[in-house]
């Protein structure tokens, strides 16, 4: 059998590298700057965690079925900053240990389903999971505790603005970025400061309304269900079906009924 070795090269750059191993991986070499450091194996669904600050590469002997999560390091910054103001943290775990944390792997899941599909999936759904890996890598490993809170929500005017801006792209594709920037915050603190104001997440939030939106021009019978799946921002009527499972139990058309015998009566 001829062995082949895979150098696998990234760009120096300030971030915290998160991988998730979809298969178990044998050890391998790890080149950082001057320094050879052997990895250990990794097991099925096991994760890792290593800050990058200087080119380096991965030598193997063997298939790579890895999905990383690269994570700038100010962004982990800004997680701890919203918690406790002026803590600069510090990973928290051996960079060369495996973790069994199944929260990761269900972020990694998550993003599979998007590969590849990226037409069934909004990009505030895509937002969502980022914004999420990001907290749990935050809280779980830099030793913040989530329940100390010093700042508050959002302001009034913040949160009218947030809404409104939500309410009037229910049709269209908006970025959680997009709903910050209105906002005069990074995606961090408006995304913690909505969840304290509302009690949702943004994307909780936004998918609530679109579904009120679906439910009241179902009552329209000159509305197709492709139409109402359009206005209302779905990609298409199946997105709009499984949206409404969800949320009321049954498809659009049996609610359409029900309601419509409920009107007669």
């Amino acid at each position: 059998m001829i062995q082949y070795y895979v150098f696998l090269g990234f760009c120096a750059e300030d971030i915290y590298m998160v991988r998730l191993f979809l298969k178990a991986h044998p050890a391998n070499t790890l080149v950082q700057g001057r320094r050879r450091i052997n990895l250990p194996p990794r097991g099925s669904m096991e994760s890792a965690i290593r800050h990058v600050c200087e080119p380096f590469s991965w030598k193997m002997s063997h298939a790579v079925d890895v999905i990383n999560f690269e994570i700038p390091t100010v962004v982990i910054h800004d997680y701890l900053q919203s918690r406790r103001p002026r803590q600069i943290g510090q990973l928290k775990v051996d960079q060369n240990s495996s973790l069994a944390d199944p929260t990761i792997a269900s972020f990694g899941l998550a993003t599979l389903q998007v590969i590849g599909a990226e037409k069934h999936f909004t990009q505030f759904f895509v937002d969502h999971i980022v914004d999420g890996l990001c907290k749990h890598v935050a809280l779980q490993y830099f030793g913040v505790d989530d329940l100390e809170v010093r700042r508050g929500g959002l302001a009034p005017w913040q949160e009218r603005r947030a809404k409104d801006l939500m309410h009037s792209a229910i049709g269209r594709a908006l970025s959680l970025q997009e709903v910050a920037d209105a906002c005069g915050l990074s995606v961090v603190h408006f995304s913690r400061a909505f969840r304290k104001s509302t009690g949702y997440s943004p994307h909780k939030w936004f998918v609530e309304k679109r579904i009120e939106m679906a439910l009241s021009l179902l009552s329209d019978d000159t509305l197709s269900l492709t139409d109402i799946a359009a206005r209302c921002g779905f990609v298409d009527q199946s997105h709009l079906t499984k949206a409404c499972n969800r949320h009321v139990g049954m498809p659009p058309g049996v609610y359409r009924r029900r309601a419509a015998s409920a009107r007669v009566e």
